[in-house]
């Protein structure tokens, strides 16, 4: 549905430490509540390895992004898996209350525990309490859209196709069997670009 990608994001890496650290962008981490309990509400692919490490961990950190961020933190974790790749070995990082965080192109972070988890078809929404954040600078934040209109690089050798959910490029032809690996949606509808 091309009116969903009208509307308009942050971009975030979520992250935790449970059998190793591992991290991925999500354009959906929403406040849920101002009450006593700070509640905010985070919709991960139930495909992701991040999504199965939060859920056993019960922990997760909020890398909050900036304009400045580079785009090699968007292409790192947006389209490689934690499952093989050392995400964080790439970039500089601190562990806060064991929870990793970026240390560059951030405006801050939160840390949350999770106390609740929805099934959401395709998703997560992993509903959590606020337990620390912290501002790290004024900076903008980075959005879906300037991403998409400032940052994207799109490699095209050849054929590329993209998914018309989430935007992800993929280079070449796509094989049987295909799902996009940030929204899952199945390859058969993706849209051919050139």
């Amino acid at each position: 549905m091309d009116i969903l990608r009208k509307l308009t994001y942050g971009l975030f890496i979520i992250s935790t430490n449970s059998t190793k650290l591992c991290g991925c962008v999500s354009n959906t981490v929403v406040q849920l509540s101002s009450g006593d309990k700070k509640l905010i509400g985070v919709s991960l692919n139930k495909n992701n390895f991040t999504t199965k490490e939060i859920l056993d961990k019960k922990l997760f950190s909020v890398s909050i992004l900036s304009k400045e961020v580079s785009s090699d933190v968007i292409n790192e974790f947006g389209f490689t898996s934690s499952k093989d790749n050392d995400k964080f070995s790439k970039f500089n990082y601190s562990l806060v209350d064991d929870m990793p965080i970026l240390n560059e192109g951030i405006i801050g972070y939160i840390l949350v525990k999770v106390v609740n988890i929805v099934d959401a078809d395709t998703h997560y929404l992993i509903i959590g309490e606020i337990y620390d954040s912290k501002v790290l600078n004024e900076g903008e934040v980075l959005t879906y859209k300037y991403y998409q209109d400032n940052l994207k690089q799109i490699k095209t050798n050849g054929v590329s196709y993209r998914c018309p959910v989430c935007g992800y490029i993929h280079n070449g032809e796509l094989p049987d069997g295909f799902k996009c690996p940030l929204c899952g949606l199945d390859g058969s509808k993706f849209e051919k670009v050139s």
